[in-house]
């Protein structure tokens, strides 16, 4: 059986994907640890509102759609 946390693709990881990113990339860019980007990827951490608006600005810079609402709103839809 799946579950919402199973089936939802983490926006994080669509930006990390279209951006050509590794999450160790990603990480040092956002002064956190791989281990954090792979729990907000996994949906076990929601990142903080600073590190969501870092998040939409890399995001702009890549041209990918990705805004500090949708992910509030992703988080809010996963399942714990």
């Amino acid at each position: 059986m799946s579950t919402i946390k199973q089936e939802k693709k983490s926006l994080i990881k669509v930006l990390r994907f279209k951006s050509g990113l590794s999450q160790k990339e990603l990480a040092e860019e956002l002064e956190v640890s791989q281990a954090t980007i792979s729990y907000w990827e996994n949906f076990e951490l929601m990142p903080s509102r600073f590190h969501m608006e870092k998040l939409e600005k890399i995001a702009r810079h890549y041209r990918v759609n990705l805004t500090v609402r949708k992910l509030i709103n992703q988080y809010k839809g996963v399942e714990k």
